[in-house]
């Protein structure tokens, strides 16, 4: 059993890796543009949740097409999907306009913002631990493993994401802490629970709410960038997204080989 809790920690706390390199005097002077790269990041990650989500419908679908059986048990599933992503935007949407009106501080916005992202990146997160504890269960140890290293992998670049906003100080370490915390380790309670069942249902709510939130808080991003060169705006976007689907890629050719 301490098996898949272990690969769920490594594949979680890899999120860590980004706050050293984000405390580099050169890059502090280039928040902004690190913060446009984070957001080419969520956009590639919302992109990867939303087609993988519609993979298993689709797969559905055509099961119950061939089989000849009823196609309401697949349009249920992407029922779900859709209800959860809505509901993940509205309250994302409540909560920072609930407990945060009041608080307009630079530091106190970028907080807010760190928050949403981590919490949209952790349920993700939650869902590929699934992923490891169901193959660690079913008797596929070497494909749990490369899961895990796959996604210790990927979330070192989503660490970027979440702790681009704050200012990485002493100050703060306690807050950014927490916050690769809520944003990593739901991979180890993801494992942990993915040992116990498995659920199509499950991973798609996981992946509704993981993809309202990332809608919501990339919209926050590009709405809160300031007028400037679109031509530079457009290509650290490019770059972040780019960045993220070359290292799935390598991940990808990586399992063949």
């Amino acid at each position: 059993m301490n098996e898949p809790l272990l690969l769920g920690l490594l594949a979680g706390i890899t999120i860590f890796l980004g706050l050293p390199i984000l405390a580099l005097n050169k890059l502090k002077e280039k928040q902004m543009i690190l913060t446009i790269f984070a957001c080419g990041i969520l956009i590639f990650l919302l992109v990867e949740i939303v087609a993988h989500a519609f993979e298993e419908i689709e797969e559905e679908i055509e099961n119950a097409l061939e089989k000849k059986i009823s196609v309401i048990p697949a349009l249920t599933t992407i029922s779900l999907f859709l209800i959860s992503l809505t509901v993940m935007m509205l309250a994302f949407a409540l909560f920072e306009e609930t407990f945060f009106k009041a608080q307009k501080t630079d530091e106190q916005k970028a907080f807010i913002q760190a928050l949403l992202i981590a919490i949209s990146i952790g349920v993700h997160n939650l869902s590929e631990g699934l992923l490891i504890g169901n193959s660690y269960s079913q008797g596929a140890t070497r494909f749990a493993l490369f899961l895990a290293i796959g996604f210790a992998i990927h979330n070192a670049t989503e660490g970027f994401a979440i702790f681009t906003p704050l200012k990485i100080t002493l100050k703060n370490m306690k807050k950014l802490l927490a916050l690769g915390a809520i944003g990593g380790l739901p991979t180890l309670f993801g494992a942990w629970l993915g040992t116990m069942f498995h659920s199509v249902s499950a991973l798609i709510v996981f992946s509704g709410i993981a993809s309202g939130g990332l809608v919501y808080v990339i919209w926050q991003i590009l709405a809160h960038i300031k007028e400037g060169n679109k031509i530079h705006t457009t290509t650290m976007l490019a770059a972040g997204f780019v960045f993220t689907a070359l290292t799935e890629l390598f991940l990808e050719i990586s399992e063949h080989l």
